[in-house]
């Protein structure tokens, strides 16, 4: 029989009353045990984890010649996982990180074992698909007589439609195909007609499967780091056993936790958006007049803050001829939830797309924008970009500070304050440049 609504309300207050002791004793626990075994130290806080830093460490753990001294033990758990039969030795094999070929772009990773065999992983733990990039490698990977592309996304994502063009993926995915298509996620295999197993379960065969201790503890940080970067899930095991042990200790509390877990979605992005635009809000006060800030939240990529000026040059996409874009300066996430988030000078459009006066635009903003703003990244979409120092993650851990901080009277607040400072630091500071090259006067 279903909870009327009164007993409902009673078991929440009940359920919160109960569990937040409880959690407090398991934290104190916690906090003894990381200062004797620092359990939540994890190298790859430290460590470059966009995009680019994620392949690099896939690939030098496929290179037979790397210096970690397993010669083809990594490679070959990885070729048996995914079924792919290679006729000779893979000793030779050739591994290659963001290898250009040609006018298709580049590949994230590409292992070319001999002449005849080639495994290639596209890894998009963040940012989007562009136009054809996934039916530009298979086309690629056609002039050998085996190939295999892996699409590495967070959680199972399989490539948007306007990068696979008019490929049969059906064909593709058939384990009888000579050039395969395959999707794995970074933690939790997703879907079941997909691969039964994840980038975390290979870098674990891995540990298993060695037996030096320098090299274990790494392949452990690197599985730790998936399961908390892409799974969300940053409880402790004794934060996570109390919880488990108090829900299933009554059916009354399995049915309040389920209650609470049906609505944390709609409590995400409630908070979410509330918090994006309150920043946007700050934001937007402090730029020079006609630079205007708007935000959009709830995307499957880059949720976002972006302040700009009407005045600077429109560019026409060439993905949506009727939508109009302008340079512009943004506060956004990769493709991760409410993760990583970064702030960005973006272009409107990739280079390969603009030609003549927008060409020459582009390349005076390429030269001028790093020089001012130093430290930092850049790529075809982004003429410079940086992940911020602090609260790049906001999800789950960060959600409670962030709700209370939009409780509080007033609209400042630690957090918020922390990024109407790193994002006005950045406008300040190229705003002149774009007004003067993208023709603007604000």
């Amino acid at each position: 029989m279903a909870m009327s609504r009164e007993e409902s309300h009673s078991d929440l207050e009940r359920f919160f009353l109960e569990l937040a002791p409880r959690l407090e004793t398991a934290r104190a626990l916690d906090r003894e045990l990381d200062r004797q075994l620092a359990r939540r130290f994890n190298v790859f806080d430290y460590l470059r984890t966009d995009e680019l830093g994620l392949s690099r460490v896939v690939a030098d753990l496929l290179n037979p010649e790397e210096n970690h001294g397993q010669g083809t033990v990594f490679l070959r758990l990885l070729l048996d996982k995914l079924e792919f039969k290679v006729d000779g030795k893979i000793d030779d094999s050739q591994v290659d990180v963001e290898l250009t070929i040609g006018d298709k772009g580049r590949l994230d990773v590409a292992v070319r074992i001999d002449e005849r065999h080639c495994l290639a992983i596209e890894n998009k733990p963040y940012a989007a698909d562009q136009l054809n990039q996934v039916k530009g490698y298979l086309e690629w990977l056609e002039q050998y007589d085996k190939s295999m592309l892996i699409y590495l996304s967070p959680t199972g994502e399989g490539p948007e439609k306007h990068s696979i063009g008019d490929v049969d993926l059906a064909e593709l995915r058939k384990d009888d195909s000579p050039h395969r298509f395959v999707i794995m996620p970074y933690y939790q295999a997703a879907d079941p007609d997909d691969l039964s197993f994840s980038l975390a379960d290979w870098l674990a065969d891995c540990r298993r499967n060695c037996d030096v201790d320098r090299l274990r503890w790494f392949l452990r940080e690197a599985e730790t780091f998936c399961r908390r970067q892409f799974g969300g899930n940053t409880m402790t095991l004794t934060e996570s056993s109390t919880v488990k042990n108090f829900v299933l200790s009554d059916s009354r509390n399995a049915e309040t936790a389920h209650f609470v877990h049906a609505l944390w979605s709609e409590l995400r992005k409630e908070v979410g958006e509330r918090f994006l635009k309150r920043i946007s809000c700050k934001i937007e006060e402090k730029m020079p007049e006609g630079v205007v800030c708007k935000y959009e939240f709830g995307r499957r990529y880059h949720n976002w803050i972006a302040a700009y000026s009407n005045n600077w040059k429109q560019y026409r996409n060439p993905t949506n001829v009727a939508k109009l874009q302008q340079t512009s300066i943004r506060l956004q996430t990769d493709a991760n939830g409410l993760n990583d988030w970064y702030i960005t000078v973006q272009s409107p459009l990739l280079r390969k797309h603009m030609e003549g006066d927008d060409s020459s635009r582009r390349e005076n903003l390429d030269r001028e924008i790093p020089n001012e703003l130093k430290h930092g990244n850049s790529s075809d979409w982004h003429i410079w970009w940086k992940y911020v120092e602090e609260y790049r993650d906001w999800e789950p851990s960060l959600f409670p500070k962030i709700y209370r901080e939009l409780e509080l009277e007033g609209d400042g607040g630690e957090i918020t304050d922390y990024f109407v400072k790193k994002f006005v630091e950045i406008a300040k500071a190229v705003i002149p440049i774009i007004n003067r090259i993208e023709g603007g006067d604000a």
